[in-house]
């Protein structure tokens, strides 16, 4: 069974407890949960990556993605990541749940530590797996970057 961007938003949006949106496409969502706010970012291609920013308790953003990181998503993973950035004293990028990683998602990464040593906040990785870590490894981003086994411990470093 094929679901569309609307299915497969309306179930993301159900297993957060929020609403879910009423067309197609990208979107935002909040709740507030008493821990946090979480934002559902749709991407480009819906079934390939999954953008779910949390904010902890102390401000800091958390950005969790699941699926594949390639071009049909940068771009709105880049704006995630900035408004992150922007708006946090620090964010930790949870790579869990990410099975690909390409050069545009590099990019968007070197781009928001960027953004993030320009404001004087932190910005880590966290969780990758082996293949993502590989890339991250292969390209030198685990040198700029830095990079945990684990959200708990990029969280608390």
């Amino acid at each position: 069974m094929c679901s569309g961007p609307l299915n497969w938003a309306t179930r993301a949006a159900k297993s957060l407890n929020i609403k879910p949106p009423k067309t197609a496409g990208a979107y935002a969502a909040h709740t507030r949960d008493g821990v946090g706010v979480a934002e559902i970012e749709g991407a480009a291609v819906p079934e390939r990556l999954l953008i779910t920013r949390t904010t902890t308790g102390g401000g800091v953003s958390l950005v969790s993605l699941s699926g594949e990181v390639d071009l049909d998503g940068s771009s709105q993973l880049h704006e995630v990541l900035l408004a992150s950035v922007e708006s946090a004293p620090g964010t930790v990028v949870d790579f869990g749940e990410v099975g690909f990683l390409d050069s545009s998602g590099i990019n968007v990464l070197i781009s928001a530590h960027r953004a993030a040593e320009s404001r004087g906040v932190w910005f880590r990785l966290a969780a990758p797996r082996d293949a993502v870590e590989r890339v991250l490894r292969l390209v030198g981003v685990d040198a700029l970057i830095p990079c945990y086994p684990s959200v708990e411990q990029a969280l608390t470093a």
